[in-house]
């Protein structure tokens, strides 16, 4: 159960509604990982090895079946 969250501008000034989520998202057993998409263009190994290392913490492993959350039970 891992998140992964892309931000921008528009999460400046909302960094308690984030915790917020966060908190919310980790008390029902979800792991948190959040990145600006300026990580995504410019450093994109980063990101994709910081969410594989993510999916090992979890025990996720190659064989594992990783989908995103369906419609119904993602967050607003």
């Amino acid at each position: 159960r891992l998140v992964v969250e892309l931000g921008g501008e528009t999460h400046v000034g909302k960094e308690v509604d984030d915790a917020d989520r966060q908190a919310r998202l980790e008390s029902c057993g979800y792991r948190v990982v959040r990145f600006w998409y300026h990580d995504v263009y410019e450093d994109l190994e980063m990101v994709s090895d910081t969410i594989w290392r993510e999916c090992e913490a979890a025990g996720l492993g190659q064989d594992s079946f990783l989908s995103p959350l369906p419609l119904g039970e993602r967050g607003r």
